[in-house]
């Protein structure tokens, strides 16, 4: 008797083990305004498989088109700090967290280092067009130090890619994605990154920024 009541729990364990398991590696959708499917439309990016990419390298060079659909390219900032984000206009969550955040992070910099710092947002939505970029401008009142980007597939998949950024269109109007700031100094590499960013204390970004662009990197 008890042989067998033993038996039958040790088989209740597994089969709850199982279920956990099952559970727990499911997908989720981190970025979504609503009721969301599971079907991924399309990737952009890449999600690091051995790890996040070492710091420095070389910024991936581009050409996009910004709000005002003037062509924008990374080696028209040579000589600036860049801050680099990836977005999109229809996110209700983190996207405006983070645009917030970064506005706040703006404020905090030394007039001297802000004069010489530029910001850009990579939008991942295919369908956000220029002029919707400038409405999202306007309404988030970044100013004029910031451009908010839009492209092809291949040439936003290659940039993300070379950023550690990724982002999965599903059906309907959602997004997984993750979320990185990255600094690029004068030269053009890649100092620092902020996976999470919107985690990271406003101060900490501020500092780090003032730090590569005041710095005389060789």
């Amino acid at each position: 008797m008890k042989r067998a009541i033993g038996f039958g729990l040790g088989a209740g364990l597994i089969v709850v083990a199982i279920f956990i398991g099952a559970y727990y590696s499911q997908p989720s959708i981190q970025s979504s305004n609503g009721p969301t499917s599971n079907t991924k439309v399309y990737q952009l990016g890449n999600q690091p498989i051995n790890g996040v990419p070492d710091v420095p390298r070389k910024a991936p060079s581009f050409i996009l088109t910004n709000q005002n659909g003037q062509k924008v390219s990374m080696s028209d900032f040579r000589g600036k700090t860049v801050v680099v984000s990836f977005i999109y206009t229809d996110c209700k969550g983190v996207c405006p967290r983070l645009v917030g955040k970064l506005k706040n992070v703006r404020e905090l910099l030394p007039s001297d280092v802000r004069e010489n710092v530029v910001f850009l947002s990579i939008d991942f939505d295919l369908n956000d067009k220029p002029e919707k970029l400038k409405r999202y401008a306007k309404e988030h009142e970044v100013g004029d130090n910031w451009h908010i980007l839009t492209g092809d597939m291949r040439t936003i998949d290659t940039v993300m890619s070379g950023y550690g950024s990724w982002a999965e269109k599903m059906e309907g109007d959602s997004f997984d994605h993750n979320i990185v700031v990255a600094v690029v100094d004068k030269h053009g590499y890649i100092r620092k990154e902020f996976r999470g960013a919107v985690f990271y204390k406003n101060e900490r970004i501020a500092n780090k920024i003032s730090e590569v662009t005041k710095k005389e990197w060789k």
